[in-house]
C-alpha cells in the first residue's frame, strides 16, 4: 500500500493481504500473550499501517521490549524514520532485493520525490532503529555475503551503473556494529 497512487495505475494504492480490523486484533492479542510478530510491509502506507498497529498494541497492552519486526520496508516516509527506535520495532530489509529490481522500472511505480526514501538502512540506523538483513529466501538467493554487498555497494546487478540511494549505503563496519549491538 502506497500514500499516493501508483504513477502506472493512476487509481490504485495497492491493497492489503487481509481485513486490517482482524490484523489488528491478531496483532494485540498476539502482543498480549508475548508473541513477536513480523509483518511484510512495501509500500510507506503500508509500514506506516504496521508501525500504527504495533503502536496500538503496545498502548493497550502496555508491552515492552518484545521486538517486533517489519519486513522488507521498500518506501518508507519520512514522519515514520524515527518511530522504529520509538517503538523498539526492528526494520529488517532485503538488500539483495536491489539486486533483481530493476531500478527504473521499480522508480516508474512511484513519484519521483519519492526515489529517495526507498531502502533507507542508514537513515533508519542514524535514527536508532534495531535493523536486520534477511534474504527473503527462496526469492532471492541465500546469500548473506551478497546481502551485505548490496547493502554497503547498493549496486544492481541489471546495470552495474545503477545505485539505488547513494547516500544509504552502509559501511562494513557499521555492519559489524549491528550485528555485534544485536547479541
Amino acid at each position: 500500500m502506497v500514500l499516493e497512487p501508483y504513477t502506472n495505475l493512476p487509481d490504485s494504492y495497492g491493497e492489503p493481504a487481509c481485513s486490517l480490523d482482524e490484523l489488528q486484533k491478531w496483532i494485540i492479542e498476539a502482543d498480549r500473550r508475548g508473541f513477536r510478530v513480523r509483518l511484510h510491509a512495501i509500500g510507506d502506507s503500508a509500514v506506516h499501517t504496521a508501525l500504527n498497529m504495533f503502536e496500538n498494541a503496545k498502548r493497550q497492552n502496555n508491552t515492552t521490549d518484545l521486538r517486533h519486526t517489519i519486513e522488507h520496508i521498500e518506501l518508507l516516509q519520512p514522519a515514520d524514520f524515527t518511530r522504529f527506535k520509538e517503538l523498539g520495532i526492528i526494520a529488517s530489509i532485503q538488500p539483495e532485493h536491489i539486486a533483481v529490481t530493476e531500478k527504473s522500472l521499480f522508480f516508474s511505480y512511484i513519484e519521483k520525490e519519492k526515489e529517495e526514501l526507498t531502502y533507507m538502512a542508514k537513515t533508519l540506523q542514524d535514527t536508532g532503529a534495531a535493523l536486520a538483513f534477511g534474504s527473503d529466501f527462496p526469492v532471492v538467493p541465500l546469500t548473506p555475503l551478497m546481502a551485505i554487498y548490496r547493502a554497503v555497494t547498493r549496486i544492481n546487478d541489471l546495470n552495474s551503473n545503477e545505485i539505488w540511494n547513494q547516500k544509504e549505503k552502509i559501511s562494513i563496519a557499521e555492519i559489524r556494529v549491528i550485528n555485534y549491538l544485536r547479541s
